[in-house]
């Protein structure tokens, strides 16, 4: 959760952390993050959580920590960062440590096996660090 590009810290943007706070506006939206590594400045102090718990939140949002289990699963399953959308589309960075990523959309299949192991293999392996009520 805090990545910086080149000087900008992404997760820490105004403009993204607005998105995200419209985006969880609608009761129906849900919002789940596992954090692989330890947070620059801790995760319970993030400008993210910071904005959620302050904001007109309906949707439902989770962010959880991943445990050394967690991590081992992570690195047998995949070679990088990845987030899933609606189950039809997904962005993947192949190399940590490159910001480059590619992403799909309309590709349910690949999508799936993305989101069958962020729910069933990192989820379960994760504590949770904040949640809506």
């Amino acid at each position: 959760m805090a990545r910086e590009i080149g000087a900008v810290d992404a997760y820490s943007d105004a403009s993204l952390l607005d998105a995200v706070a419209g985006f969880l506006r609608h009761e129906n939206h849900r919002l789940e993050i596992v954090v692989a590594d330890e947070v620059d400045g801790g995760i319970e102090d993030h400008p993210l959580l910071n904005r959620l718990r302050g904001g007109d939140i309906h949707g439902r949002y989770r962010i959880a920590k991943l445990s050394a289990a967690g991590k081992k699963s992570l690195t047998a399953g995949t070679a990088g960062h990845f987030c899933v959308m609606d189950d039809h589309g997904f962005r993947l960075e192949t190399d940590n440590l490159q910001i480059k990523a590619f992403a799909n959309f309309g590709d349910a299949k690949a999508a799936g096996v993305l989101s069958r192991f962020f729910g069933n293999k990192l989820l379960p392996q994760s504590d949770v660090v904040a949640q809506s009520a």
